[in-house]
C-alpha cells in the first residue's frame, strides 16, 4: 500500500472516530439522565441535565467542590451515606442505586438515584444519575394513601371484610367485624365464613363469597356469631386489589338492634293506641253492655222465652266476650305504680296450678310443674305474675294436641331466676316470629291479639324480659326476671 492510501485510510479513521466522539458528546450533554464526570479535586465535566433540572448554571456548578457539594447541596440527612458512596469510589469500588436529595437553586430538593464507578486509572469517577422525586412522590402518595385506607378500614364502626375473589377466603378483617363476631383476626385471616361457622344465610353467602361479582348496596342478609347469636346485617360489596389480589371490598351494617328497636316503637305505637281508645271503651260501651246482659237475664227468666234460652246464652256468652277484650284493653293501658313485694314464684304456680290442670284434663291434656329447688323470691305484683303464667300457659294448651303435655319449669341461671313454659305443638313459623306479642297480632281466627301483647307489657313493667324458641317440635317461653341485688 502506497503512503498516500495509507494516510487516506488514516484519515478516514479519524473522521469516523470524530463522529463517534461527537455522537458520544450529544448523547452525553442532551441526555435526560444526569452524567459527572469527578476528578480528585472536584467536577471535571457535568452534562447539561443537572444544570436543567437544579436551575444552577453550568458555570457556578463548575466551581463546586466536593466539600462543598456534600456540605451546601446534599440534604444534611443524606451526606453521610453519599460520603460512604464516594468512599468507594476513591478505593477503585463501585456502587448502585444511592439516593440522596440536592438543592435546587429555587430551593426546594430533588431526589436522585446514583450508580457510581472509577476508571481503570483511578483517576476519574463517572456517575449517572436519574431524577426519581416524581416517583418519590407517588410512592409517598400512595403510601399516604394506604395508610388512610388502614386506618379508615380498622377504625370504622362498620364492619369489613376484604375477601378474594379466587377462593372467598378472608384476606383482612377490621377491628369491628371482629369484635361483631367474636372471632380474633388471626382465626379470621385464611379462612372463609363457613370454615368460621358464620354462615345462616346460605343464598346471601353465595352472592357474597362465591364466584359471583355482582355489586350488593344493603343487602339484607342473617349471620350467626361465633357465640351462636342469630343477627341481622345489610351488606354492601365492592370490587377492590389488595395486595395486588383481586378481592372484594365486603361492609355489613349491623342492624339487629334498630330492627329491636323498629318493633319496641311500634308496639308502644300500638299500645299508644290503645291507651287513648281503652278509657272511652271503658266508660262509653262497658256499662251499656252490662245493662244489655242484665236485661237479657231478666228476659231469660220469663217462662214466654223458654224455647229460646238457647239464643239467650249465646248472646249472654258473646256479650261476655266482648267484656273480655275490653278488659285485655284496659289492661294493656295501665299505667298505675305496681305494688311490689318479695313473691315465691314456685309458691304461685302452685296456687294456680289445680286451676290450669283443670283447664287442661277438659281438652286431654296434661300440665307438668319442674319446680327448682332452689327458693325463688321475685319482687313483682303477685296479680300480674298470675295473669301472666295463665296467659302464657293458655297459649300453650291452645297450640298443643290431644293427649299432649305442657311443661311450667322454674331455675336459677347466670343472675336470672327463669319462667319456662313449653309445649310440644307444630311451632311457630320463623316468618311471623318477630311479630310474635305485637298488639292485635294473631293467627287464631277467634283471637284478640292481646294476650301476649299484656305478658309483653306485664315482663317490661317488672324489669324481666322475655324469650321465644320455636321448631316443628314445639315453642318454648322463658322469661328471665332479675335476682335482686344482681347485676348480672
Amino acid at each position: 500500500m502506497s503512503l498516500e492510501e495509507e494516510n487516506k485510510k488514516l484519515k478516514n479513521e479519524l473522521e469516523k472516530q470524530k463522529r463517534k466522539n461527537l455522537a458520544l458528546e450529544k448523547f452525553f450533554q442532551y441526555s435526560l439522565d444526569v452524567f459527572i464526570v469527578y476528578s480528585i479535586d472536584g467536577l471535571v465535566m457535568p452534562n447539561q441535565s443537572l444544570s436543567r433540572i437544579l436551575g444552577y448554571s453550568q458555570d457556578e456548578i463548575m466551581n463546586w467542590t466536593n466539600q462543598y457539594v456534600l456540605e451546601n447541596i446534599i440534604h444534611p440527612n443524606d451526606r453521610l451515606k453519599t460520603l460512604e458512596a464516594g468512599k468507594l469510589l476513591t478505593s477503585g469500588s463501585s456502587f448502585e442505586n444511592l439516593e440522596n436529595r440536592y438543592l435546587c437553586k429555587n430551593g426546594e430538593y430533588r431526589w436522585f438515584s446514583w450508580t457510581g464507578t472509577s476508571d481503570n486509572t483511578n483517576q476519574f469517577r463517572l456517575t449517572v444519575g436519574r431524577d426519581i422525586t416524581e416517583q418519590k412522590n407517588i410512592t409517598k402518595e400512595l403510601r399516604s394513601s394506604e395508610e388512610r385506607f388502614t386506618k379508615v378500614f380498622q377504625y370504622s364502626p362498620i364492619m369489613m371484610a376484604i375477601r378474594s375473589q379466587k377462593d372467598g377466603r378472608l384476606l383482612e378483617v377490621n377491628k369491628s367485624w371482629c369484635n361483631h363476631v367474636n372471632v380474633i383476626r388471626e382465626e379470621a385471616i385464611g379462612n372463609s365464613p363457613i370454615e368460621l361457622g358464620l354462615v345462616v344465610d346460605w343464598e346471601t353467602h353465595d352472592e357474597i363469597f362465591g364466584d359471583s361479582k355482582k355489586q350488593l348496596t344493603s343487602r339484607s342478609c342473617t349471620y350467626k356469631t361465633k357465640l351462636g347469636d342469630i343477627r341481622q346485617a345489610l351488606v354492601s360489596t365492592e370490587e377492590i386489589l389488595f395486595n395486588n389480589e383481586p378481592s372484594i371490598l365486603v361492609s355489613f351494617i349491623d342492624v339487629t338492634e334498630k330492627i329491636k328497636m323498629d318493633r319496641e316503637i311500634a308496639r308502644l305505637d300500638r299500645l299508644n293506641l290503645i291507651g287513648q281508645m281503652a278509657g272511652g271503651i271503658g266508660h262509653e260501651i262497658r256499662n251499656p253492655m252490662m245493662t244489655v246482659r242484665g236485661f237479657l237475664q231478666i228476659l231469660q227468666m220469663k217462662e214466654k222465652y223458654s224455647d229460646e234460652r238457647e239464643y239467650f246464652d249465646l248472646m249472654i256468652s258473646e256479650l261476655d266476650r266482648a267484656n273480655e277484650i275490653i278488659k285485655e284493653f284496659l289492661s294493656l293501658s295501665k299505667t298505675k305504680q305496681l305494688e311490689m313485694k318479695a313473691s315465691n314464684l314456685n309458691n304461685i304456680i302452685a296456687e294456680l296450678y289445680p286451676l290450669m290442670q283443670a283447664s287442661a284434663f277438659n281438652e286431654n291434656k296434661q300440665i307438668l310443674f319442674h319446680p327448682s329447688h332452689i327458693t325463688i323470691d321475685i319482687m313483682c305484683s303477685e296479680k300480674d305474675i298470675k295473669q301472666l303464667i295463665l296467659n302464657l300457659v293458655k297459649n300453650a294448651l291452645e297450640a298443643s294436641p290431644i293427649n299432649s303435655c305442657v311443661e311450667i319449669i322454674t331455675e336459677v341461671d347466670k343472675g336470672y331466676f327463669r319462667l319456662i313454659v313449653k309445649d310440644y305443638g307444630p311451632g311457630i313459623p320463623q316468618e311471623i316470629l318477630s311479630s310474635i306479642g305485637l298488639p292485635f297480632f294473631t293467627t287464631k281466627e277467634s283471637g284478640t291479639g292481646l294476650g301476649l301483647a299484656i305478658c309483653n307489657s306485664i315482663v317490661q313493667r317488672h324489669g324481666a324480659k322475655m324469650e321465644i324458641e320455636s321448631s316443628d317440635k314445639g315453642t318454648t317461653f322463658i322469661v328471665h326476671f332479675p335476682q335482686p341485688n344482681c347485676t348480672a
